[in-house]
């Protein structure tokens, strides 16, 4: 228990949390006031990591009535053995259904890190695996949600620019009422000219509820562009849905 501690914390963790709750907060009255959003959620994470580090996300959803939605999060990482934030990761993506009749999505994604001339700008088509006719019944009946992204277009700072740069899936399966949930996503980025295809990022969570919205978390990850490539998340979770 003293390890844990050692690496929160309190303070930030304490101040961010207390600002995305108001911004939450805040965002939620105004959506169901404006009625632009249909349907979302923002959910919290504190985790420390069997790696020696403890880490702050924030994963957020909002499905707007027409063509467009949006999913983003924020990850921030403590430095090791110290109290400080050592890094930061954000993804920020837009999603337009050009077509009704398709499954698909056409994706344009932000992905901003700690550290200069680093970020990424993406662009990419995503298949709905639940809009899709002959197995949206049978994963409804699963309780079970898939999609994949194909990001082609990739542009940045340095050697970023290229083509196919990543193939990213996202998945969730809940059942007892939701108040299980195993979920996750695993990115694969395309190595070309390498004998290694691809460098994974991956991670895949089990949620079990403790109380209405609240819920204890298990995390398996693997990030093949750190030198300890795989650890294990165990934290707190608290879900609002709108």
């Amino acid at each position: 228990m003293r390890v844990i501690i050692a690496h929160f914390n309190i303070s930030i963790i304490f101040v961010l949390g207390l600002l995305m709750l108001t911004i939450a907060s805040s965002t939620v009255m105004a959506q169901e006031k404006s009625g632009k959003v249909k349907s979302g959620f923002m959910d919290p994470n504190i985790y420390y990591d069997t790696r020696g580090h403890s880490e702050f996300t924030i994963n957020a959803l909002a499905k707007f009535h027409g063509p467009f939605e949006y999913f983003g999060f924020v990850n921030y990482t403590g430095a090791e053995e110290d109290t400080d934030v050592g890094s930061f990761y954000v993804e920020q993506t837009l999603r337009w259904k050009f077509y009704n009749k398709l499954p698909l999505n056409l994706a344009v994604q932000a992905a901003l890190r700690s550290g200069a001339a680093n970020d990424s700008y993406r662009l990419g088509l995503r298949w709905i695996a639940n809009e899709t006719g002959g197995i949206s019944e049978l994963l409804s009946k699963l309780h079970l949600s898939y999609g994949v992204t194909l990001f082609a277009l990739q542009a940045g700072y340095g050697d970023q620019q290229r083509y196919l740069a990543q193939i990213e899936h996202a998945y969730r399966f809940s059942f007892w009422q939701n108040k299980v949930y195993i979920s996750g996503f695993a990115d694969q980025n395309l190595n070309h000219g390498s004998d290694n295809p691809f460098t994974w990022v991956t991670e895949h969570q089990l949620g079990i509820q403790l109380l209405p919205n609240f819920y204890a978390v298990a995390e398996y990850r693997i990030n093949e562009f750190l030198t300890e490539t795989t650890g294990v998340g165990l934290g707190l979770e608290y879900v609002m849905r709108f």
